[in-house]
């Protein structure tokens, strides 16, 4: 598998879940402590806890720790990144797509 997929797997693996999802879209908001984020969902602390890894570990959010609180913000740029390999990755099928028809 090429390099470059491999760099994104993580990130796509980590939104591949509604609830990481939801995670996000609350995030992007401006940071998050883990306990504002807890009261939206109906999980364990250490479900969240699960959750959050798979998104800091992607890359697609920031941790830092203000004293017990960990708080949370989105990485723009890790998104910007992804949304980038998207396009290229639209850009190839579309390219491809062409080739097809102009071949039958």
């Amino acid at each position: 598998m090429d390099s470059l997929h491999i760099e994104y797997l993580s990130a796509f693996k980590a939104l591949a879940d509604t609830t990481r999802l939801e995670i996000v879209d609350m995030v992007k908001q401006g940071e998050l402590c883990a306990c504002e984020i807890l009261e939206s969902f109906n999980m364990s602390q250490s479900t969240l806890s699960y959750h959050m890894k798979l998104l800091t570990d992607s890359g697609l959010m920031f941790v830092r720790r203000d004293g017990k609180k960990m708080l949370y913000t989105i990485n723009h740029e890790q998104f910007d990144k992804l949304a980038s390999y998207c396009e290229q990755l639209a850009d190839s099928a579309a390219f491809v797509q062409m080739k097809i028809q102009e071949v039958g």
